[in-house]
Order: C-alpha cells, then sequence, then structure tokens
C-alpha cells in the first residue's frame, strides 16, 4: 500500500523530473535503430534474407528526412550534428540511435564540440545521453568537463549522468578520490561542486549506495545544503522504490557512526514520507523510532498530517504517549490544527481537556490566542497557565494591547488583579496611549462635520 501511494505520487510528477540515468536508455536507442533499419526495408517478401552485404550508412541516410544534407560518407560527428539539429522527431531519434549505437572514444571530442555549441536549447536526453556515453569511455574525464559547463541545468543534468555511471561501476572509492582531488583543486565555482553533490548524492540513492551517502552526509559542511541533499535522496529512493528510504533511515536510526543531527533529518525525512501513507501504517513505523532523540519531533510531523482530517484520532494517539516520547509539541499541533479546522468543537473539547489532564498544557498557547478573538478576559486566564514564561508574557502581552484598547476598565481590572511584569505593563500603557492619541485626533474631526 505504501509503495503504490508514493509511486503515484512520483507519476503524477514524472513530466517535470529529470529522467533517469541512461543507461536503460541505452538500450532503448538500440531498439529505435532497429526499428528504424526495420521501417527503411523495402524489400519485396520474395527476395532472399541475405542478399548479399548491406551498407550500414547508406540505409540509415535513407531514412532521414534530411538525407539531401548528409553525404553517404557522412562523419559520425556530421551525423550527431545532424541529428541535433533535425525537427522531426522520428528522423531525429532514427539519426541519433545510429550515433549512439556506433559511438566510439575517437568521436567523443568532436561530438562534446557540437553538444556544447548551444548547451541552452539542448534536450534533456541529448545532455543525459551523452554524457552517458562519455562517462562509459572515461569518467573522470567526463566529470571535470561537465562541471565546467556554464549552463546550469545542462550541468546538472550531465553531472547526475556522470555519477550514475560511475556509481553502477561499484567503484565508489574512486568517485570520492577524484571528488577530493576536484574540490581542493579550485578549478570548480563552489557553487557548481555543492550542484554536483546534489547529483552524486541522486546517484548514491538510486543505486542504493548507503554507505556512501552517509559520508557524504557527514562531509556536508553547510547545515542547509546538507539538508537539500538529504531531501533529494528521499526524493529518489520514494520514486524508484516506495519504502527505500524508510529502511535507509532505518539503517541510520541504528546507526552509531553519524552525528545527532544527522540522524535527526534523515529520520524526520522518513517521518514525512511515512506520514504520506494511511496512519495505520505510519504510526507502525513510528514504533520502530520511538526510542530515538527524535520521537516528538516525529510525533509532531505526524500530529500535524494526521490532524488535517481525523484531529481527535491523532489527540487520543499522541495523547497514549509516554512522556519518554516528548509528545507535548505534538499535543499542541493537534489544537492549532483542530481550532483551524472545526472552531467550536475543538474549541469545546480542548477548554474541557486542558482542565481535566495537566498533560495537555501545550494546548493552552493556541486555545488562548483563538479565545482572543471574542473573549479577552478568558482568553488572559488561559494564558496566565501557559507553562513557558516566554510563551506567557508574549499572549499576555498581545491579548492586554488588545483588550485595554477595546475596554480599559476591564483590563486594568484585570492587570490589577493579576500582577503581570513590567514590560508587559509597559506595552500596555503604550497601547492605551496610543488609544488616546486616537481618540484626541477624531475629536476635531467629529466636531468640524
Amino acid at each position: 500500500m505504501f509503495f503504490k501511494i508514493i509511486q503515484t505520487h512520483a507519476d503524477s510528477r514524472a513530466e517535470s523530473e529529470p529522467i533517469g540515468p541512461a543507461s536503460n536508455r541505452i538500450t532503448m536507442v538500440a531498439v529505435l535503430l532497429v526499428l528504424a533499419i526495420a521501417t527503411g526495408c523495402t524489400e519485396d517478401s520474395s527476395s532472399p534474407i541475405d542478399s548479399g552485404p548491406i551498407d550500414r550508412a547508406s540505409q540509415v541516410d535513407a531514412l532521414q528526412g534530411n538525407s539531401a544534407t548528409l553525404s553517404p560518407t557522412a562523419t559520425l560527428v556530421e551525423r550527431y550534428a545532424a541529428g541535433l539539429a533535425e525537427k522531426d522527431p522520428v528522423n531525429r531519434h532514427q539519426l541519433l540511435a545510429y550515433v549512439y549505437a556506433e559511438v566510439t572514444e575517437k568521436d567523443i571530442e568532436g561530438m562534446l564540440g557540437v553538444i556544447k555549441e548551444n548547451l541552452r536549447r539542448r534536450r534533456p536526453d541529448e545532455v543525459r545521453v551523452f554524457a552517458n556515453l562519455f562517462a562509459k569511455l572515461d569518467k573522470r574525464t567526463a566529470l571535470r568537463e561537465v562541471l565546467s559547463w556554464e549552463h546550469p541545468a545542462a550541468n546538472s543534468m550531465a553531472a547526475e549522468e556522470v555519477m550514475s555511471v560511475w556509481v553502477q561501476s561499484g567503484d565508489s572509492d574512486a568517485i570520492r578520490k577524484t571528488w577530493a582531488e576536484l574540490e581542493e583543486s579550485g578549478d570548480i565555482p563552489p557553487g557548481r561542486i555543492l550542484q554536483a553533490e546534489m547529483a552524486m548524492a541522486g546517484a548514491f540513492a538510486r543505486y542504493r549506495d548507503y554507505d556512501s551517502l552517509k559520508r557524504l552526509f557527514a562531509n556536508a559542511i553547510d547545515v542547509d545544503h546538507r539538508r537539500r541533499l538529504i531531501g533529494h535522496t528521499a526524493k529518489v529512493m520514494s520514486q524508484s522504490e516506495g519504502e527505500s528510504y524508510l529502511d535507509f533511515a532505518l539503517g541510520v536510526h541504528a546507526s552509531e557512526e553519524l552525528e545527532p543531527d544527522i540522524k535527526t533529518e534523515v529520520v524526520l525525512q522518513a517521518v514525512k514520507l511515512a506520514a504520506m501513507a494511511p496512519m495505520v501504517f505510519t504510526t507502525g513505523w513510528y514504533e520502530k523510532i520511538k526510542d530515538g532523540p527524535y520521537s516528538g519531533d516525529a510525533l509532531s510531523v505526524i500530529a500535524e498530517k494526521w490532524s488535517r482530517t481525523e484531529p481527535l484520532a491523532a489527540l487520543e494517539f499522541i495523547r497514549s504517549r509516554p512522556a519518554s516520547e516528548k509528545p507535548a509539541m505534538a499535543k499542541r499541533a493537534v489544537a492549532i490544527m483542530w481550532l483551524k479546522k472545526d472552531p467550536q468543537v475543538a474549541e469545546a473539547f480542548l477548554l474541557e481537556t486542558v482542565e481535566s489532564d495537566p498533560s495537555m498544557s501545550p494546548a493552552l498557547l493556541p486555545l488562548a490566542q483563538h479565545l482572543m478573538i471574542r473573549d479577552l478576559k478568558g482568553a488572559m486566564e488561559l494564558a496566565q497557565r501557559v507553562p513557558d514564561r516566554k510563551e506567557r508574557d508574549s499572549v499576555l502581552k498581545q491579548g492586554l494591547m488588545r483588550w485595554v484598547q477595546r475596554d480599559e476598565a476591564a483590563a486594568e481590572a484585570f492587570i490589577a488583579a493579576n500582577p503581570v511584569s513590567k514590560p508587559i505593563e509597559s506595552a500596555v500603557k503604550g497601547a492605551k496611549r496610543l488609544k488616546e492619541k486616537r481618540e484626541a485626533a477624531a475629536k476635531p474631526e467629529a466636531s468640524s462635520q
């Protein structure tokens, strides 16, 4: 079930996502070549199967709409240029299929010059297939070359393709060594290095090189960049096989190698993915990581998602968790979502629950903020019970400033009976002066009318 949900989500985005590694597309290209040649056969059914040697170049030329522009002796690079320039999709596929099936190392330099003439206009499949072919012939040179490209989209797609070929080869040590050399050389701008690391993460994720992924995360100094690497890893894995990232996250959860912050980011990304499935799956998966230091954050993710559709069920689940799992903020998350979704039902239930269950105190803050709309006295009475001092002062300040402008006598009576901090007193006095200035400015206007 989980796999189907994730895969459906991935399929809905397929047109906007970069296509995967070209290793499978090379097979497709070979099929195109066979189809192209078969389509071009005009022999009589009575002709012998082996009627003599076949001139493949001439036969492929006969299939092309632009055969008049190509000499029968055209080089592979010339055919490649013609294929990229061809507007008819069938002709283009036929021309490029022939090139891709015949390319050798001696052709790469010429093809490189052709594709670089206008990188901005190149189709994704053209960039990816070229990078794949180049990498299969010379991975190090291919990586250095594509990282030097100025166009970001072409650079990213080509780097991902080269990385994929390299990871498929199983030589992760060579990747890391080459990568270290590139970083130390200073030849590649920092922005492109970060972009290429995203491609590397995608390749490691696609071919399940978990150890290399962990090293990549551990070596990422920039926290925001590391978070993007982890997010990209989760996306790639979930698109190809729904539960593979969850398995990876469980391995990280059990590992002692990574720093707590990295483990937290990896596991919480998995919780977000798990929450896309029915909650019976999500809560079951949570049980596998509940002993981690991120259990409270995980519960908050689950609570926020679940409470959009079933707030009461979500709250019952969260209230059933022991204090060791730190469910406080998850309770607040449910309260916030429920008060937005169904304010009357939520307000009645939460007002009763905070009185009978002391562990529901995290709901006091959103409940007090909700009541400010129509019951400032009730809101301020709840605000006084908010456990955290900073949060308590913040909501009291917000409510009393609003109250003194609506009903000055009632607000001052409340403050007299319930002393507040000096910063709050000062803020309330400022709100009162502002109200007096507005009233004074309005009087001359009223008298002139």
